[in-house]
């Protein structure tokens, strides 16, 4: 899974496709309302890995699929998270959601 912030200015992805093509179009599905776009992306291959980089319109809190097409084929297909959180180590989905209850500490006797 990918993980990508809501933002203006460029971000990058970087993948391991079935091939290496100089060009190829992105397909962005967000998963809660079924709807697709294709941005524009600039490729670039290093070292078995190919970085896509593009101005991404995505939603905070939202699953997006993404397919990656040579042409009409398939090259890669993954899974996109859009999330503000920036600390990874720490992320949970649950942010802000749910909360702890703190005054119970959780000891029971056996009998």
């Amino acid at each position: 899974m990918h993980i990508l912030q809501v933002s203006d200015s460029p971000q990058s992805v970087v993948i391991i496709p079935r091939s290496y093509p100089a060009a190829v179009t992105i397909n962005i599905t967000d998963e809660s309302k079924n709807t697709t776009s294709s941005p524009s992306v600039s490729v670039s291959s290093s070292v078995g890995y190919m970085t896509l980089s593009g101005v991404f319109s995505l939603v905070e809190g939202r699953f997006y699929t993404f397919e990656v097409l040579d042409g009409s084929t398939l090259i890669y297909r993954g899974k996109i998270f859009c999330t503000s959180q920036t600390d990874y180590d720490k992320y949970t989905t649950n942010d802000g959601v749910y909360t702890e209850e703190q005054s119970y500490d959780n000891e029971f006797i056996i009998l």
